[in-house]
């Protein structure tokens, strides 16, 4: 029993300076609740320096964490059906062994477009720890193997089981096992469960009820994940940090100047991609300056990775990135505040004007006044003037002639389609002997069929030896051309332009002022520029519609009717 509590002190001793913050100790201690009635177990990690073994506390174990050793082409492999589907949010990847980007929108898979491939490959160097939590029975290593349990974030229960399984087989009576444990799981574990270079996660539900109490394999979850493609972003999020550590351990080549420099004076990128600061900082400036900011991105070619705020606000001076934040501001629609200092207003195309969030100022484009709906900019700040009914006629006479180039140019293009269509069916008809298509671009009616020399009549396709057939005066020897009929403007059309041409009334909208004509004496008006609706007749705004002129005295067409008066008499009384 002495001689086996040493070899345990001994291992203990070697696991602590060699592994150091990868190995840790654990103990449970219980707790009283103020009411003496109940208590729990609270998990306390101890500090390395704390680290002991004490055979008879049954409440302590150790805990390695191993890092699975990588293949160099090494991929997370995501269905990408399964990826849009899902809710998951991955951080941006960086590795030192690939030059392809990792993050959602732009995952590295051997230079294949995205939409080209089922899948998004994850190039990783480093996957999450595996946990080998384990404890000393009184008879180790003569007797009984040591008690463990794996747990790990990224493989399944089935998975880990296989290595519990297959661990159980590495020990000999006799023999400190714990290390052969963790050297097999870091360099033979993923050839043993078949995963090779890849790793798939996919998005099969998890049943939260699977683990049992003592189970030697547990998955190391949080409370939301619902299957294996949960685990992404904790991938992603730890090759991230691993990749910089990587990154930061050696000096790299600026593919800019081609000088060295230890990695404190790189930047990488997102895109894995990396230069030195002096370069950044002069391709940021220069861009700024020169008001090219689409060309702060990286300068690898095919490389569509834009330099993000953190690394420009870094990179270029003070009065450089005052310049960038407001030229982002400029190509995203806005323009300087003429009101305000510090403002920025919004321009809105669709009414020429801008809008300032900040001290709620509105511009007009065309003459930098403040907005006027509804008025002309040269009529602002004029007197309101009388309807001038012969400008609405030369502004409608316009419109109507405009209309009828329209209907013209229609005209002329049915009449060219109407000759290409019937041109095929009047010139190409088949053989009757030997169906093959006969072309008659000119001559008489009696063919010759270029392939079986049959004669016919290219009329009633009859097969003839002569010209006597076309002296019965059903066929005609020389065919007359058909003529192309003409499209001409209907006369309905052309009513509705005369009706139109007269003057029919105009009213100021009631809500914005701009004058609005009356079409076809339709009474129902709409302002083209507010678009609220009036009655002509009792000028007044509608909420209704229609509806009005059914609930009141007006007529929806036409000038109201002037209502008769009648007189009635009273009879006498006698």
């Amino acid at each position: 029993m002495d001689f086996d509590y040493d070899l345990q002190q001994q291992e203990i001793a070697v696991l602590k300076s060699i592994f150091a913050d990868s190995f840790h100790q654990h103990s449970t201690k219980k707790v009283v609740e103020e009411n003496g009635d109940e208590y729990y177990k609270a998990d306390i990690r101890k500090s390395r320096e704390e680290i002991s073994y004490d055979p008879t506390n049954e409440d302590c174990y150790f805990q390695m964490k191993i890092t699975l050793n990588l293949p160099e082409d090494f991929k997370v492999k995501v269905k990408r059906s399964d990826l849009v589907n899902n809710s998951i949010s991955t951080t941006t990847t960086t590795t030192t062994s690939t030059t392809s980007r990792l993050s959602l929108g732009h995952a590295g898979h051997d230079e294949k477009k995205e939409d080209e491939s089922e899948y998004i490959e994850y190039a990783i160097v480093s996957l999450p720890c595996l946990s080998l939590n384990f404890q000393y029975p009184q008879n180790y290593p003569q007797e009984s193997a040591p008690l463990f349990q794996l747990s790990c974030s990224w493989l399944t229960i089935d998975q880990m089981e296989r290595i519990v399984e297959h661990l159980d087989t590495l020990f000999d009576k006799g023999e400190l096992v714990i290390f052969k444990y963790i050297d097999w799981v870091k360099d033979n574990a993923l050839d043993y469960l078949g995963l090779g270079n890849e790793l798939l996660l996919t998005n099969d539900p998890i049943n939260s009820d699977f683990e049992l109490i003592g189970s030697r394999a547990q998955w190391e979850h949080e409370y939301n994940w619902v299957s294996m493609l949960s685990v992404l972003p904790r991938i992603l999020s730890h090759n991230s940090h691993e990749s910089k550590r990587l990154f930061s351990l050696n000096s790299h080549t600026c593919p800019i100047c081609y000088c060295d420099y230890p990695a404190s004076e790189m930047t990488i990128l997102q895109c894995n991609h990396f230069l030195c600061n002096e370069c950044l900082s002069a391709t940021c400036n220069i861009n700024i300056q020169s008001k090219n900011i689409q060309l702060l991105k990286c300068t690898e070619p095919d490389c569509p990775q834009t330099f993000d705020i953190n690394t420009i606000q870094h990179a270029a001076s003070a009065d450089n990135f005052a310049k960038y934040q407001d030229l982002v501001k400029l190509s995203k629609g806005y323009t300087k505040c003429t009101n305000c200092p510090n403002g920025w207003a919004f321009i809105d195309v669709h009414t020429q004007s801008t809008f300032c969030s900040n001290c709620y100022f509105s511009k007009c484009l065309m003459c930098t006044n403040g907005f006027h709906p509804g008025v002309y900019c040269e009529d602002v700040g004029r007197a309101p003037t009388p309807i001038n009914k012969a400008n609405l006629m030369v502004k409608r006479d316009k419109s109507n002639q405009k209309l009828k180039d329209k209907i013209q140019e229609f005209q002329a293009v049915k009449q060219e389609e109407w000759k290409n269509r019937n041109f095929m069916d009047r010139r190409c008809k088949p053989c009757p002997y030997c169906h093959m298509m006969i072309w008659k671009y000119d001559g008489c009616s009696k063919m010759a069929c270029t392939n079986c020399s049959t004669k016919f009549c290219f009329i009633c396709l009859k097969i003839i030896q002569d010209y006597s057939h076309f002296n019965t005066g059903t066929c005609q020897l020389f065919e007359l051309e058909t003529p192309v009929p003409v499209f001409t403007i209907p006369t309905k059309l052309i009513q509705e332009f005369t009706q139109q041409s007269n003057d029919c009334g105009a009213m100021k909208c009631l809500r914005c002022r701009s004058l609005i004509a009356r079409y076809k004496f339709n009474n129902h008006l709409l302002c083209f520029s507010c678009k609220t609706e009036m009655c002509y007749q009792c000028k007044t705004i509608i909420n209704s519609g229609t509806k009005h002129y059914t609930t009141s005295s007006c007529q929806q067409h036409g000038d109201p009717t002037p209502v008769a008066t009648t007189t009635t008499t009273q009879p006498k009384t006698q």
